[in-house]
């Protein structure tokens, strides 16, 4: 995965430093990364609704949000060795926060 790459990992401070601070930068990385993670993520979510595994549909960019902050605010107070188990914290807090059908970790 790509996080879990050292130098990865020390230059994602920096690049969000970087990406606020410079506008063009912004506008290029923008369209590439996020505009298709947040597409995709939306897509996966209203799947889910369709196929009966989520209740009600959640507004799939504050969540996505809400997912990728954890990470980053584990991985900037833990390093690396605090992902250890977010995996599966975070798919439960998914599967509470729209209703899904829970199922066992991936773990058990």
């Amino acid at each position: 995965a790509l996080f879990s790459r050292r130098d990865v990992l020390a230059a994602v401070p920096g690049m969000m430093a970087d990406r606020q601070a410079d506008g063009r930068l912004q506008r290029r990385l923008q369209p590439r990364v996020e505009a298709a993670a947040r597409a995709g993520f939306a897509q996966f979510l209203a799947e889910a609704v369709a196929r009966g595994d989520a209740r009600e549909p959640v507004d799939a960019d504050v969540l996505l949000d809400v997912l990728a902050g954890a990470v980053l605010m584990r991985v900037s107070t833990r390093g690396r060795g605090g992902l250890a188990g977010l995996e599966d914290e975070l798919t439960l807090l998914l599967q509470r926060a729209t209703g899904a059908r829970t199922t066992r970790s991936r773990k058990g």
